[in-house]
């Protein structure tokens, strides 16, 4: 069975391909140009308590999103 999560509900260390955004145009256009793509390999750094923001690694980059985005965008857990 397929293991699909919001990056908002992994663990940190975790990783996975991303697979879908669930947002709108503006959204996607958005996380593109931070170089977050369908298909890349993302892994949780970290997340703070209590709606804090999801801290996220592609590559050797790392971004900070926020709760709501983090739980539009769809990760299949490897």
């Amino acid at each position: 069975m397929e293991n699909f999560k919001a990056i908002s509900q992994m663990k940190p260390g975790e990783s996975g391909v991303v697979i879908e955004f669930l947002g709108g145009k503006g959204l996607k256009q958005r996380l593109e140009s931070l170089g977050l793509r369908v298909g890349k390999r993302v892994t949780k750094v970290s997340s703070q308590i209590w709606r804090g923001p999801q801290v996220i690694r592609i590559g050797n980059t790392q971004i900070a999103l926020g709760l709501g985005v983090a739980n539009k965008i769809l990760v299949k857990i490897e």
